[in-house]
């Protein structure tokens, strides 16, 4: 874990935590991916801040794309629920390591993400806030 200024954090950052529905403003971001051979597939990196004080507190994590499906399958009856429902990126089966579609998929999971954040219900889901690191 990593603390550092607000003042410090991009534009993007810090309009996403004013933003945050959270009782603690917190931030989820992806913030690249990287192919890893020894599971074949794409992991995502995803940075995680929350607001203390003048101050953020950044976790970072890792995801497949199949830990977010998952995710998103537990999630769905309420994101549907309460028409906070941003579409879910597709499975491919093939080309699914090219870069520009590795590219796409990842702003897809971003948007969703910051979607998915809006839900007020969401900062009651065990499953959300565990994925994330944010139960307490």
């Amino acid at each position: 874990m990593l603390r550092i200024p607000i003042s410090s954090l991009p534009l993007r950052k810090q309009k996403l935590l004013a933003e945050s529905p959270l009782s603690t403003p917190t931030f989820i971001s992806i913030e690249g991916h990287h192919y890893d051979k020894s599971v074949s597939a794409t992991i995502y990196e995803i940075q995680v801040g929350f607001q203390c004080g003048h101050d953020v507190i950044t976790e970072n994590l890792k995801a497949r794309f199949s830990d977010f499906e998952k995710l998103d399958k537990v999630i769905r009856p309420i994101l549907d629920k309460y028409n906070y429902s941003c579409p879910f990126p597709p499975k491919r089966w093939f080309g699914n390591t090219d870069e520009t579609f590795v590219r796409e998929r990842e702003e897809c999971l971003r948007l969703y993400i910051e979607t998915t954040l809006k839900s007020p219900e969401i900062n009651h889901n065990k499953e959300f806030l565990n994925f994330f690191h944010l139960a307490k």
